[in-house]
């Protein structure tokens, strides 16, 4: 990840974006590293302070160190302030998908797509998901009642 944020630097330098570009990358570096959850994106909000608004960026930074984080900051470049690393705050809104179990799953009982619905939900909602790919491969650490969203925490291979 951190060799594809140093890419889109460097290509960056080479073309000024504006605010639309900046969220069509911020869009698709999310799209790419969290597509195991299916996300989807509606908008993505940039707060840039007016003063900066319509500067050109010549350059951004976008740590992944959020996991799961609906936000978090871009530190820009901007043409006019070569000087100065501007730290604009962004939010993602969209869904994600997860399960949920249909209906009380005991101890160790293996979590299955017979147990479990696919739901979406707020991006964000969970910390660790239920991937897809552990249905029918991890069992329920401790009882879990109906209608209750999965995470990895409550599941043990």
């Amino acid at each position: 990840m951190k060799i594809l944020t140093l890419f889109f630097i460097c290509l960056n330098a080479l073309f000024a974006l504006d605010s639309n570009a900046l969220k069509t990358e911020i869009k698709e570096t999310y799209l790419k590293e969290y597509k195991d959850l299916k996300l989807e994106i509606e908008t993505i909000n940039l707060e840039i302070p007016e003063r900066f608004s319509h500067a050109p960026i010549l350059s951004y930074e976008l740590s992944t160190s959020n996991k799961l984080k609906k936000d978090g900051v871009v530190f820009l470049k901007l043409e006019n302030e070569s000087n100065l690393r501007l730290p604009v705050r962004y939010s993602v809104i969209g869904s994600m998908q997860a399960f949920k179990s249909v209906s009380a799953i005991k101890k160790d009982e293996n979590i299955t797509a017979n147990n479990t619905k696919k739901e979406r939900v707020l991006f964000g909602a969970l910390s660790n998901p239920l991937l897809e790919g552990a249905i029918d491969k991890v069992s329920a650490k401790h009882f879990i009642p109906p209608n209750t969203l999965l995470s990895m925490d409550k599941t043990q291979a």
